[in-house]
């Protein structure tokens, strides 16, 4: 990842160790505060709430190129909000959940999606650059109340020497873990490996 971003993929780094090197100021005060997304109060939404695997209105947030990018699960948005002001400067929307924050690297927003994709998108604009379906089949599924696919993609891929990691799957039983490397310019495809019960 570029690591002269603040904070540029979930938890920090690659090694996901929620640190930084950064000097923090002993007194904070508030830039900004901004609605980006609500919660939903119908009763499926209110079960989920009460779930384990509830993900809340939106992710952790990655900082880099002057934004603040969260992923809105409920929504199935990605969204840039002005680092400096707080006024959203883009929102994508996907084919499906997002549970986690993309990964900032080389102009781009890199992440997963429960729809089984692989999306990057120029983090200047909210363009898509490429996607790519890292899921083995296109069968679909209802997982904590969204359409899903039955293979879904975790939203903080790791990105290393210009390399995308991304992981589609469940279980090692419920049809394997689908691990691939994919070109971080183009998307496509160097290697996969399924990790699986046999």
């Amino acid at each position: 990842p570029d690591f002269d971003a603040p904070w540029p993929t979930f938890l920090g780094n690659p090694q996901r160790t929620s640190s930084t090197r950064a000097t923090i100021q002993r007194t904070l005060k508030e830039q900004w505060s901004t609605s980006a997304a609500t919660v939903r109060q119908d009763s499926l939404d209110a079960d989920r709430r009460n779930s384990e695997r509830y993900l809340g209105a939106l992710s952790a947030p990655v900082v880099g190129g002057g934004q603040v990018i969260v992923a809105a699960p409920q929504s199935h948005q990605v969204m840039a909000i002005d680092e400096a002001t707080g006024q959203t400067r883009w929102a994508f929307n996907t084919g499906g959940k997002v549970d986690s924050p993309p990964t900032l690297t080389r102009g781009m927003a890199v992440f997963g999606c429960d729809d089984g994709a692989v999306y990057a998108l120029r983090v200047a604009d909210g363009e898509l650059v490429w996607r790519f379906d890292v899921a083995p089949t296109d069968g679909r599924a209802m997982l904590h109340g969204h359409l899903s696919s039955v293979f879904p993609t975790p939203g903080a891929v790791t990105v290393l020497n210009d390399v995308v990691i991304a992981v589609a799957g469940q279980h090692t039983d419920l049809g394997g873990l689908h691990v691939w490397s994919l070109d971080l310019n183009t998307g496509q495809p160097r290697a996969r490996r399924v990790l699986d019960m046999n």
